[in-house]
């Protein structure tokens, strides 16, 4: 029996998709990113109708691009798609010194951004609770490197780059395991919610 979409990984809904073109598949893929994406829009079009349309621009293209794309990491993927996408929107329409300023302002504050996003996603996304006794008893069944890093960068609010210095593991080590602990925790707390219904 095949699992429920929303408990699979990124890249699992991204291989069924290329496998079936299922567009259930594309939309939890979609929906789970749907803020970083309008957060993107927003930061280079600096306007909220032109993001929502942008939005709908870019899942239209996905239906098509993404079982061409060969892809190890969706969001992180999804992210430069979309950047690219808002650029490529800019240059058709203004094409100005001052857009050109924005854009390497932008860039700089790409990994700050990205920080960002990820916490508001544990928090507003209502996949769980911060401050729940539920969510305290799934972080101990992380793995440890997953645990130290969540408890790290949600719990105490440490930076990427802090995290590195205070445990030891390179950046790429810091992201998976932040990635892989997320992911595992909103698939633990479903099971737990499953069983208390």
């Amino acid at each position: 029996m095949s699992q429920p979409a929303q408990l699979l990984s990124d890249e699992q809904l991204a291989s069924q998709y290329r496998i079936t073109k299922e567009r259930s598949h594309l939309g939890e893929l979609f929906n789970r990113y749907k803020h970083l994406v309008y957060g993107v829009c927003l930061k280079y079009l600096k306007n909220e109708e032109d993001s929502r349309d942008a939005m709908m621009d870019i899942f239209e293209r996905l239906i098509h691009d993404l079982p061409h794309q060969d892809i190890k990491s969706f969001k992180n993927w999804l992210y430069f798609f979309t950047r690219n996408h808002c650029i490529n929107n800019i240059y058709k329409h203004r094409k100005t010194k001052r857009d050109q300023e924005n854009f390497k302002k932008i860039e700089k504050n790409t990994e700050e951004f990205m920080e960002f996003y990820e916490k508001e996603t544990l928090y507003n996304r209502g996949d769980f609770s911060i401050n729940s006794k539920q969510l305290k008893e799934a972080l101990e069944l992380l793995e440890d490197n997953q645990r130290t890093c969540v408890k790290l960068f949600f719990l105490e609010a440490k930076r990427y780059k802090q995290i590195v210095t205070q445990t030891g593991f390179s950046m790429k080590q810091v992201k998976s395991y932040l990635q892989n602990g997320k992911r595992n925790l909103k698939k633990i707390l479903l099971e737990q919610t499953e069983k208390d219904q």
